[in-house]
C-alpha cells in the first residue's frame, strides 16, 4: 500500500526547503542535493529557535499534520504561511523570526473560491508566472495573484489542464514546493511515494517535465528522515504509556487489566517480576534516558548514504543489501553518538521503524549494549517459540550469544530490543513483534 511521505513543504527561496510529516520537519538542501542533519519537532520551529507553533494550531503528537505551506511573494515577501484545516498561520521569516500574529486566522481571508475552504497543497510560479501562487484541492487548482491578494477569475480549473500532468496526479496531490537556488525554475508536486517536476518557462506554458518518479532515492535522505520523525513521534507515545504504567506499578495504582499486561511484558522482555525493585529501577531510569534522546532528534538524527555508512563501519564490510536501517555511531557511545538513518529504514514496517528508533536511543545511552550477550534481537527466539509469535525460525547467529527468551535478567535490562519491544507490548496491550 502506498505511503504518504510529504504532507507539506515550503521553500526558503534561497537554497533549501522545509518538508513536514506529522509533527516534525526536515530541511532539504537544493545545492547539496541531500537532506541536512536533524529531525526537528514543530515545538521548536522555526528550526534553531525555541518558539514553536502554538499548541492550538499544531499540537505535539503523530496525529498532527499540515495541509500546505507557502512562501509569500510580492507585498508578502519575508512571510511564510502554514495551512491546517480551515486555518492558517503566518511566520515572519526575516529576523527576528516570529509568528505574526501569534494566533491563527481563517483561510477565508485569502479570497479563494468557496470550495477552497481548506487546501491540499500550494506552491509558487516563476519566470512568466512569477506573480502567482497556486493552490490545489482535490482535482482542482486556483491561481492566486499576490499583488491583488485574491484568486484570479476563471478558477478553479482541473489539475488535468496543466500541461503534461499525469492522470495519477490529476486526481489530487499531497504537497507541493518551490524550487530554489539552482532549481529556482522548478516546482515539485508530491503524492504518496512519488513526485513530478514542474518546469516554469520564460515564454509559453509551464509544464510537467519528465516521468513520475520515486521520492526515495531521488531526494537523498528526505523520505528516510521524515519517516524517522514520524517513528519518533509514535515512539514518544509508546514511551509515555510504558513509563506511566511503570510509575503506576511502583505506586500500586495499576488497574487489574494493566497489571496483567505489565506483569507479562516484564517477564517476557526483561525476565523479571514486579517485585524486582532493583531491575525495575534500572529499566525505569533507562526509559527516561531513551525519551530524552529521542526528544533531542534535532541533534541526534542524521541520514547516512551507503558510502558514509561504509566509512563508519570500516574495516568491517557492509552486508550485500546495505547498512542496517538505523544504527548508533560511534559505539561505544563516546564521544556523543548519533542515530544514523539509512536508505533501508523506509523498507521497515511502520511499527518496526518505531521499535528501531527506540532501540537506537537505548544504544546511545548504554556503552555495554553491543556485548553479544546483551544485543539480542526480539525476533531471535528459540525455534519452538517462533511460530506462536508469528515469527520465522531464525538460524543460529554467532553475533548473538543466546536467544531473546533465554537471556538473563541482568543482560535483558541492558538489551536495546527489550526496551523497544516492552514499550510496544504495553502500548498495544499484547506482544506483537515482527521480523525486520
Amino acid at each position: 500500500m502506498a505511503e504518504r511521505i510529504v504532507e507539506a513543504a515550503v521553500s526558503n527561496g534561497v537554497d533549501a526547503a522545509t518538508f513536514f510529516l506529522t509533527d516534525h520537519c526536515v530541511i532539504f538542501d537544493y545545492v547539496q542535493n541531500r537532506v541536512r542533519d536533524g529531525v526537528h519537532p514543530l515545538t521548536s520551529f522555526p528550526v534553531g529557535t525555541a518558539s514553536g507553533f502554538p499548541a492550538s494550531f499544531a499540537p505535539a503528537g503523530p496525529s498532527t499534520s499540515f495541509d500546505a505551506a507557502l512562501r509569500g511573494k510580492g507585498p508578502y515577501a519575508n512571510i511564510a504561511y502554514f495551512f491546517r484545516g480551515p486555518d492558517y498561520m503566518r511566520l515572519r521569516t526575516s529576523a527576528p523570526q516570529a509568528f505574526d500574529p501569534s494566533v491563527s486566522g481563517s483561510i477565508g481571508l485569502w479570497n479563494l473560491p468557496p470550495s477552497f475552504s481548506t487546501v491540499d497543497a500550494a506552491f509558487n510560479g516563476a519566470l512568466n508566472r512569477e506573480p502567482y501562487g497556486y493552490f490545489f484541492k482535490r482535482n482542482q487548482y486556483v491561481r492566486y495573484a499576490w499583488d491583488t491578494s485574491a484568486a484570479d477569475s476563471g478558477y478553479p480549473k482541473q489539475i488535468s489542464n496543466l500541461v503534461g500532468m499525469p492522470a495519477s496526479f490529476a486526481s489530487g496531490i499531497d504537497a507541493a514546493v518551490d524550487g530554489a537556488g539552482p532549481l529556482a525554475h522548478m516546482g515539485y508536486l508530491f503524492k504518496n511515494e512519488s513526485f513530478i517536476r514542474f518546469r516554469w518557462v520564460a515564454s509559453g506554458e509551464p509544464h510537467v517535465e519528465g516521468p513520475v518518479d520515486r521520492i526515495h532515492g531521488k531526494w537523498p535522505g528526505l523520505a528516510e528522515l521524515l519517516l524517522a520523525g514520524k517513528a519518533k513521534s509514535h515512539g514518544l507515545e509508546w514511551l509515555r504509556v510504558a513509563r506511566a504504567r511503570l510509575s503506576a506499578l511502583s505506586s500500586g495504582s495499576l488497574s487489574p487489566n494493566d497489571l496483567a499486561v505489565v506483569t507479562l511484558a516484564l517477564a517476557t522482555h526483561f525476565h523479571i517480576t514486579p517485585l524486582d525493585a532493583a531491575n525495575l529501577a534500572v529499566a525505569s531510569n533507562m526509559f527516561a534516558s531513551i525519551e530524552a534522546t529521542l526528544r533531542a532528534s534535532s541533534r541526534m538524527f542524521r541520514f547516512r548514504t551507503d558510502d558514509e555508512a561504509r566509512v563508519d563501519f570500516a574495516p568491517k564490510a557492509l552486508p550485500a543489501d546495505g547498512p542496517a536501517a538505523a544504527y548508533t555511531f560511534p559505539m561505544p557511545p563516546s564521544p556523543a553518538p548519533r542515530i544514523n538513518i539509512t536508505r533501508n529504514f523506509k523498507g521497515r514496517s511502520e511499527r518496526n521503524r518505531v521499535s528501531s528508533v527506540i532501540h537506537e536511543a537505548m544504544h546511545a545511552n548504554d556503552p555495554t549494549t553491543n556485548d553479544p550477550a546483551r544485543h539480542i534481537q526480539e525476533w531471535y527466539v528459540s525455534p519452538a517459540l517462533a511460530p506462536a509469535l508469528g515469527l520465522d525460525v531464525a538460524e543460529n547467529d554467532p553475533d548473538m550469544a543466546t536467544r531473546y527468551d533465554l537471556m538473563t535478567a541482568s543482560d535483558a535490562v541492558h538489551n536495546p530490543a527489550s526496551y523497544a519491544t516492552f514499550a510496544r507490548h504495553v502500548f498495544f496491550g499484547h506482544d506483537n513483534r515482527e521480523m525486520p
